[in-house]
């Protein structure tokens, strides 16, 4: 496993971190947790160093589940969570989940994290797809600092999902690290954001690095996902068929030092210097070993990057 700079915050992170939301159980299908505990021991044992996730995977469950896994070994683990989509009323019945970045929910929400996570301060706390900064954001990032100075939360980032969200938020100078999509399919955010976050010591955090799956390239035209499984109203119909052509493509980077396309598809995003780290979801010790290895295997070749560009339509790239 190799190891780069995490921006500004000057933590060391494992290339390839942990994503943890499928562990919440809800919305991958089925989900064991004591298979999630072993991949996550698992991670730990060959090196991996960051583990993602959010209060709102599986209603706290996966921030749970964490909270045992690193239990004896804190100090060994970064830990990186997220908040602003408060679900709690949800789970009494009372309305759908919704964003809130006010002053009182951040406190509640962050106190309830560590509670879970089992600790007394969380290594990254990120505003979890939030816009561009406005005024409840500014209310939570007041709220943070404050934080910090309690030794509760150790730097503040955030996650967004559009280009100009993460152009503001980056400029906006309080987030010392934003979370993006970027893979093989959805590269917008090297034109403008990458050599931003560069020029301004921010932390990039790549998420989606194989598109919810897709990019692992074991699904077929006839693949069924489960009846719990989200993705199933992701990937349908013609445009699920044409993105599986778009995949078979791309399998000539089997041949190129990867031995699986996940592998392939984790060198692509490691490829790009302004990526601090990458965190694909894994559910079992299988897939976080397969994850972990594209460290090792290093970057895709000049070579690779430029016939990568040649297959994936460029209109994709803002889809």
């Amino acid at each position: 496993m190799n190891y780069r700079r995490l921006g500004r915050t000057e933590l060391m992170v494992s290339e390839v971190g942990f994503g943890a939301w499928a562990i919440g159980g809800h919305g991958w299908g089925p989900t064991d947790d004591n298979e999630s505990l072993a991949a996550l021991k698992r991670a730990f044992e060959i090196g991996v160093t960051f583990v993602d996730t959010a209060d709102v995977y599986g209603g706290g469950h996966s921030e749970e589940i964490i909270g045992q896994a690193i239990k004896g070994s804190r100090d060994k683990v970064i830990v990186a969570t997220k908040f602003g989509n408060d679900f709690y009323g949800k789970l009494q019945g009372k309305y759908e989940i919704r964003p809130d970045f006010s002053a009182d929910y951040t406190a509640s929400a962050v106190e309830k994290s560590l509670a879970r996570l089992g600790t007394d301060y969380v290594d990254l706390i990120q505003l979890h797809a939030t816009r561009a900064p406005g005024a409840e954001q500014t209310e939570a990032f007041d709220v943070l600092e404050k934080m910090k100075e309690q030794g509760k939360v150790r730097f503040i980032g955030v996650s967004v999902k559009s280009v100009k969200d993460a152009l503001d938020c980056i400029n906006g100078g309080r987030a010392d690290t934003v979370q993006v999509v970027y893979n093989m399919i959805q590269q917008e955010m090297a034109d403008d954001v990458f050599p931003l976050a560069q020029e301004k010591d921010v932390g990039i955090i790549a998420r989606e690095p194989l598109r919810s799956g897709l990019l692992a390239a074991k699904w077929n035209a006839d693949w069924e996902f489960h009846p719990h499984d989200f993705r199933k109203y992701r990937f349908k119909g013609e445009r699920f068929g044409k993105a599986l052509e778009l995949v078979e493509r791309l399998k000539f980077l089997l041949g190129t030092g990867s031995k699986t396309m996940a592998q392939a598809a984790l060198r692509f995003v490691l490829s790009q210097p302004a990526v601090s780290i990458v965190i694909p979801g894994s559910r079992r010790p299988s897939q976080i070993e397969d994850n972990a290895s594209a460290s090792d295997a290093g970057p895709l070749s000049e070579d690779d990057l430029k016939r990568i560009s040649e297959i994936v339509p460029q209109h994709l790239n803002r889809d």
